[in-house]
């Protein structure tokens, strides 16, 4: 057995531009998929490289048996090579396909037992982001959360107000 291999799944909500919703929050929302394990753990899409493989190679052969996805490995972005971590940003038709088909993944069942679609912010009246870190998170997956947002630049979500003086409580229906 290798090293862990890590692949975070993410995209920008845009449902909330032209909503009733946009007043609460008027800009596209990042987002991430996170799978909740056989044990109850949450985490990214990991697993084990495989002997002869590289850590991309492994990363890609668990998103395969995980949550059924095939990656084009030109796709792929580095967000922690030490810690063989990886990201695929899709677009959110491709992310809802993803989620529509989690079913039919070879491991779905077996060791994923669901899966959740994370909103990476925090609301004025509703920290959501700080709440679902509070979550038992498989291995590092916790600290990897905020290496993932620091990557992408997404860590002015964590505090809206000081982005944009609009934002003033979480949506509400």
């Amino acid at each position: 057995m290798g090293q862990r291999v890590v692949l975070a799944i993410t995209c920008i909500h845009p449902i909330l531009q032209g909503s009733e919703y946009e007043n609460y929050y008027p800009y596209p929302i990042p987002m991430v998929l996170l799978q909740v394990r056989y044990d109850g753990k949450i985490g990214f899409v990991a697993g084990w490289q495989d002997e002869g493989e590289t850590a991309l190679e492994g990363a890609l052969r668990e998103a395969r048996e995980e949550i059924g996805l095939e990656v084009n490995p030109e796709d792929v972005s580095i967000v922690d090579e030490a810690d063989n971590f990886f990201e695929i940003e899709v677009d959110y038709v491709r992310f809802r396909e993803i989620q529509r088909n989690l079913h039919n993944a070879v491991h779905f069942g077996v060791e994923v037992a669901g899966f959740n679609q994370v909103p990476l912010i925090n609301y004025v009246d509703c920290p959501a982001y700080d709440n679902f870190c509070q979550h038992n998170f498989a291995g590092n997956g916790r600290e990897q959360m905020d290496v993932l947002m620091e990557h992408k630049g997404w860590t002015h979500y964590l505090n809206p107000a000081e982005h944009d003086p609009r934002v003033s409580t979480s949506p509400k229906p």
